[in-house]
């Protein structure tokens, strides 16, 4: 049986808690963790000696072995989790002795209160990541406020979720960096939010108007994807706005700023329509961030809705919409407007570029304000083109080899780059060795990751690919977040070897082309010096990718720091 089912079975079924000689039966002490031995499992996890009556108290499904006894301990798989043992898994030589817990008996049973974060968590690690897990709580916490009774249940799930998934770094004998606990903290917003663990509903499940309020007041939902099915209403439209922020601004106050500087541009308040505006993004000064706007009547009439947006289209079409000027007469630079049909924006009513960006964005570059080389965009900023800035590679754009727009753009934060992970894939198919054939397989792959409902990725996964021609292939390139590597998308780049080579090594001039590629990623300060090479593999062990030749390779290669066969 394994061990997600058996963590599952702990809901329904009495599970009995060890009582060891380290736990005194009556005396305790309470608060003393150690690596002890489950029975249930057959191997040592991390528990915490804890007074049968607190357990009892608080969960229904577990209580001690021994009836006569008064303490005992309490296992880290106690609370069913994503992680289950191989998250709670201890060491018993190197954790041979007991520590007394500096934490409140309290807080091995979170209740979704977000003070948690800052009064158990933080007092183990002290991360940047777990403050931005307390503000992402308290946002969805009052977004929930605004919430049917089924959207207020569902909330408390996920944050009861998130929170029952983060115990087992409390305890001495886990050990817990800081870069591995933001991955967590990052892959488990979007799960708990899209499955079933604590809850039987599911973000998807939820109404229309339910997800609507969400997506406007809470940053997480726009990772989440339902189905094609999550249409606007007629009478209600979903905005993105892709800007550079050139200020000093906080997320917040700019998504409300530019909200209002659009609802009195298009009269939106006369018109009798509402809006909702959100940064689901942290941002920096200099950097570009997405600005989503719920624009709805507040009558319900599609009349309005439509006329609206007809004239944010023709002003848009007629090149007026390349800045925004903030109520404190500061700019703000818009790089791209999209109207979407769907929650999700898989559907889209129009998606134009603006035209200081035009000329940037058919050389295959982007707008910034702090560029490597850069030129050819309107006021302050520059076209950013570093691949043409490494003369050792040759880089085929996206428009060459045919790529279609992307549904939607993630710029990677500033926070995480240069980034410190570099992931090598192989995409299991057939091989290429020129820009035709190489062209045909990509166009079928960013086909694939867009309309494949398991994926839906909203474009091509990689940041670059490599042919058998030696040619790389531009994916989303160095600035913008993919979706490849579970846990390692908004900290790391990757690569995909065109073809499988679970049984065949790539051609040398692919291989050297990635390494040159690298080398140029670090030369221009998008990759640490001190980056980590992996396979997919190595970050999800159930995957066989990158085929098992071509991981016998990277294995040989600088920087590499997965698991050696």
């Amino acid at each position: 049986m394994s061990a997600s089912l058996l963590l599952q079975i702990l809901c329904f079924q009495l599970v009995l808690v060890v009582v060891s000689s380290e736990c005194d039966r009556t005396k305790g002490p309470p608060g003393l963790t150690g690596c002890i031995h489950s029975p249930l499992y057959s191997k040592h996890q991390a528990a915490v000696c804890l007074p049968k009556k607190t357990i009892t108290s608080i969960t229904k499904h577990v209580t001690c072995r021994e009836e006569n006894t008064e303490f005992c301990w309490y296992l880290c798989t106690s609370e069913p989790s994503y992680g289950g043992l191989s998250a709670c898994q201890c060491d018993p030589i190197y954790h041979f002795a007991e520590k007394n817990s500096i934490l409140d008996k309290k807080c091995y049973f979170p209740t979704k209160d977000c003070s948690w974060y800052s009064t158990c968590l933080r007092k183990k690690n002290n991360c940047q990541s777990i403050s931005e897990a307390e503000k992402e709580c308290i946002r969805l916490e009052k977004a929930s406020k605004k919430l049917s009774l089924l959207g207020q249940s569902w909330a408390d799930s996920v944050k009861l979720c998130i929170q029952r998934n983060l115990i087992y770094i409390l305890y001495p004998q886990v050990l817990s960096e800081c870069e591995k606990m933001e991955s967590m903290i990052h892959w488990l917003t979007t799960t708990c939010y899209y499955k079933e663990l604590h809850s039987k509903y599911r973000y998807c499940d939820l109404s229309f108007p339910d997800r609507f309020k969400l997506d406007a007041l809470s940053s997480i939902t726009s990772l989440v994807s339902c189905n094609y099915e999550n249409f606007v209403p007629h009478w209600a439209k979903l905005l993105i706005f892709y800007v550079n922020n050139n200020t000093e601004k906080d997320k917040d106050t700019l998504a409300i700023e530019i909200g209002e500087a659009l609802a009195k541009s298009f009269s939106w308040e006369e018109s009798g329509l509402s809006y909702e505006s959100v940064a689901p993004e942290t941002v920096n000064k200099g950097k570009s961030i997405t600005i989503r706007i719920h624009l709805y009547s507040k009558t319900k009439d599609n009349t309005k809705t439509n006329n609206a947006i007809e004239h944010l289209k023709n002003y848009v079409e007629n090149g007026k919409m390349a800045i925004l000027i903030l109520k404190d007469n500061t700019i703000v630079d818009v790089k791209h407007v999209i109207s979407c049909m769907t929650i999700g924006c898989h559907l889209q009513y129009f998606s134009y570029q603006t035209t200081s960006d035009s000329p940037c964005i058919e050389k295959g570059g982007w707008c910034q304000q702090k560029p490597f080389s850069c030129d050819h965009c309107e006021g302050t900023k520059q076209c950013c083109l570093p691949h043409e800035e490494c003369t050792n590679i040759e880089i085929i754009k996206r428009k060459d080899w045919g790529a279609s727009e992307p549904q939607r753009i993630t710029y990677l934060k500033d926070k995480n780059t240069p980034v410190k992970y570099f992931i090598i894939h192989h995409t299991d198919t057939d091989t290429c060795n020129n820009i035709e054939s190489c062209s045909a397989i990509l166009q079928g792959i960013q086909k694939d990751h867009i309309e494949n409902p398991e994926k839906i990725y909203y474009d091509i996964g990689y940041s670059f690919l490599v042919g058998g021609d030696g040619k790389i292939y531009e994916g989303q390139s160095w600035s913008r977040e993919g979706a490849h590597t579970l846990g390692k998308n908004h900290v790391g780049l990757a690569v995909s070897f065109i073809g499988n080579f679970s049984k065949k090594k790539p051609k040398t001039i692919a291989i050297q082309a990635v390494k040159n590629l690298i080398q140029c990623g670090v030369d221009k300060g998008y990759i640490k010096p001190d980056y980590e090479l992996l396979g997919h593999r190595d970050q999800d062990p159930t995957n066989e990718c990158p085929g098992e030749m071509l991981y016998k390779e990277i294995q040989k290669w600088d920087k590499f720091s997965g698991k050696k066969a």
